[in-house]
């Protein structure tokens, strides 16, 4: 099946909701965010070869090779029960993100289709910010950690 959707498409969705972002060689598309908890680097990329959207939120850390496993943990405690999108984390060198994607096929792409995938991807990334900086640099246990921001959002 080939996708109707265009990368003019969300070019202009994201234009006419005022974004600001810049466009690549490569068609990829960042911009930045701030949330309630920190400022987040966003990439989106339209594959049509794949019929899919894939929205990542980038966060604005590192993460120390020594805490690494911790973080997996974590991620992996807050992706369980996520109904859209994960975490990741490159073991390689630290790099954490959220991701989010949304399948187009032959169906057109509404503008509220794009702002849920996004303001979803963002929104999740920044909820669990202090889960994620409380293990990094503040001597909490992934389990609670967790469990505090699931608490705090009635989870």
């Amino acid at each position: 099946m080939s996708t109707s959707v265009e990368f003019s498409e969300i070019v202009r969705f994201l234009q006419d909701d005022e974004w600001k972002f810049s466009v690549d060689e490569e068609e990829r598309i960042t911009m930045g965010l701030t949330g309630k908890h920190a400022s987040y680097r966003i990439l989106i990329r339209f594959r049509p070869d794949k019929d899919i959207i894939i929205v990542r939120v980038y966060y604005p850390v590192r993460v120390p090779e020594d805490k690494r496993r911790d973080i997996c943990e974590t991620i992996t405690r807050a992706n369980y029960g996520l109904m859209l999108g994960c975490f990741e984390m490159d073991m390689s060198d630290g790099e954490l993100l959220y991701r989010t994607a949304m399948p187009v096929d032959d169906a057109p792409l509404y503008r509220e289709q794009l702002k849920t995938i996004l303001y979803t991807a963002c929104g999740t990334a920044d909820r669990y910010y202090p889960a994620i900086m409380g293990v990094l640099y503040g001597g909490k246990e992934p389990e609670a950690a967790i469990a505090e921001v699931e608490e705090d959002q009635g989870s």
